[in-house]
């Protein structure tokens, strides 16, 4: 009996010191700053988003990849990725350049939005 507590305990204790692993982080801030037109293909609308990304932490962060999804109110108009990668060092910022798409749906679904008694032509 004695030897099943000293496992649990044991569990206990790594299971309390494997969340002294993860440092508390506080969230990146994530700025629009420019916006660049970009060839669209048919229905869409491509921009080239730059966004200024803050870390206010003092450890840097690393990335490999970007993505994101823009919404405005709330609501969503775009979305991009990119393959960059790199690192925002301590208490630092830079700014990205992600390729979002803005489908012709999703403006759409903004104007009837902003203006409720729009409605398009069948």
């Amino acid at each position: 009996m004695r030897s099943i507590h000293a496992v649990i305990l044991s569990l206990l204790m790594l299971s309390l010191s494997a969340c002294a692993l993860f440092p508390n982080r506080d969230p990146v801030n994530i700025n629009v700053v420019g916006i660049e037109p970009l060839q669209g293909q048919d229905m869409e609308v491509r921009f080239a988003l730059k966004i200024r990304v803050q870390n206010p932490n003092e450890t840097p962060i690393d990335y490999n990849g970007v993505a994101l999804d823009l919404e405005v109110n709330g609501q969503p108009l775009a979305s991009g990725v990119s393959d960059q990668s790199g690192s925002i060092p301590r208490f630092s910022e830079t700014v990205l350049t992600v390729p979002v798409s803005v489908s012709a749906f999703s403006v759409l679904r903004r104007i009837r939005s902003v203006n409720p008694t729009f409605q398009a032509d069948s």
